[in-house]
């Protein structure tokens, strides 16, 4: 299972998921902006392996624990103004990642915080 969170962002992050989807894996993209969820959406073909849902990076306690192989924080960074919603965005995505997943935050240059699994 892939994740993607803040999935519209300039379409990267859709095509991508589209891509992987296409290749059979199962991707949950997660989008805060209404408008952006409402493209997402169209943009989605019904056989694509993608649920789409409305949610905030620092509050992801709809998805479930230890679920995802692959977890992309790339767009929400930008948006988070505290360090400490920042914190919880990335805690939130390394409570979603598998043991021994991949997971790519960007940008970090403005955060000065530890995080320990």
């Amino acid at each position: 299972c892939r994740a993607f969170i803040g999935s519209y962002r300039l379409s990267y992050n859709f095509t991508r998921s589209a891509v992987l989807a296409e290749k059979g894996y199962d991707v949950t993209a997660v989008e805060l902006v209404d408008h952006n969820l409402n493209i997402l959406k169209s943009k989605s073909k019904t056989h694509h392996n993608i649920k789409i849902y409305k949610g905030n990076a620092v509050d992801l306690s709809f998805l479930e624990s230890a679920a995802y192989d692959l977890v992309l924080l790339l767009g929400p960074m930008y948006h988070l103004f505290t360090s400490e919603d920042k914190r919880r965005a990335m805690s939130e995505a390394i409570r979603i990642s598998k043991k021994g997943g991949t997971l790519r935050l960007f940008p970090l240059d403005t955060l000065k915080c530890r995080l320990i699994k």
